[in-house]
């Protein structure tokens, strides 16, 4: 094969090469982000639950939150998840109030 055509083919190959690498290191961005999405969702079901299990062990809603807060914590470090704690304190104070709306007690009509 002649020297200038296997110059010419290496070129286009490298081309080629330098072209999709951008291209794979952002496909991997774009799966480590996705992976971490799945986990932030699952953080936010166990917070659910860890809401619900603190309403039987505790009397006061600022030891269920302290309580809460701690264990996600302590399951994010686990899960080897970043976690924004102020948020999730927001996150619990919000399901707290929606509860409160949504589980008001029934008032019997004097009939």
């Amino acid at each position: 094969m002649d020297p200038v055509r296997i110059i010419e083919l290496t070129a286009s190959i490298l081309s080629g090469v330098a072209v999709c690498i951008p291209l794979v290191v952002k496909l991997i961005h774009y799966i480590k982000e996705a992976a971490a999405g799945r986990d932030y969702q699952k953080l936010i079901k166990l917070t659910m639950k860890f809401c619900e299990e603190a309403e039987l062990l505790f009397g006061t809603g600022e030891q269920r939150k302290e309580w809460v807060m701690r264990r996600v914590e302590e399951v994010a470090k686990a899960m080897n998840v970043e976690v924004d704690m102020e948020a999730i304190g927001q996150l619990i104070d919000d399901v707290c109030a929606a509860s409160k709306i949504i589980n008001k007690p029934v008032r019997k009509e004097n009939a």
